[in-house]
């Protein structure tokens, strides 16, 4: 066998990262969340979320994530360079202590985002980029799907609920 080459550096590359906070019904989304790491297709202890979470498109047709999603993109509709795109997955998930979620990244995901439903002593850590979401009711980011995320255990003795969710390009906001 021959290499005849091997790199491996960094390359500067163009990203989008938002972050804000929207007002909602936390209660509704907790209640979800419980409901949906119950039932027999959750994905507890098996994704790169090290704590409870429902299936993959739990929320993808759930008509309050879907108004959420809608009223925080039409904020953003003229602030980026998002081209249309298609909710595809959208999951639930629940940490306490000890808990964390581990490096990873969405990449085949056109944009990826998070939005909270707690507080919680944690942030969700971009390193790549400097930035960092604190968890709190109603925080949120959106990102590109390739942007390595992660956060480290938590150490609360409350509960950080959320709702993460990928995307792909479409023409539309949501997959039938």
């Amino acid at each position: 066998m021959k290499i005849y080459k091997h790199i491996e550096r960094k390359i500067l590359r163009d990203f989008t990262f938002i972050k804000g906070n929207i007002d909602l019904d936390q209660n509704y989304f907790i209640d979800q969340i419980e409901k949906g790491i119950t039932e027999k297709d959750n994905k507890n202890f098996q994704t790169s979320v090290v704590g409870r979470m429902t299936d993959w498109k739990y929320f993808v047709k759930d008509k309050f994530f879907v108004k959420l999603i809608t009223e925080i993109f039409s904020k953003l509709e003229n602030k980026t360079n998002f081209q249309s795109f298609a909710i595809d997955t959208a999951w639930g998930f629940k940490e306490g202590f000890g808990e964390r979620t581990l490096r990873h990244n969405h990449v085949g995901s056109y944009i990826s985002g998070v939005i909270y439903f707690s507080k919680f002593e944690q942030s969700l850590i971009f390193d790549e980029i400097g930035e960092e979401v604190e968890v709190d009711i109603g925080n949120f980011a959106i990102f590109d799907g390739w942007l390595q995320h992660q956060s480290k255990r938590g150490t609360d003795s409350n509960i950080k609920y959320g709702i993460a969710f990928n995307s792909t390009r479409d023409h539309g906001i949501f997959t039938n």
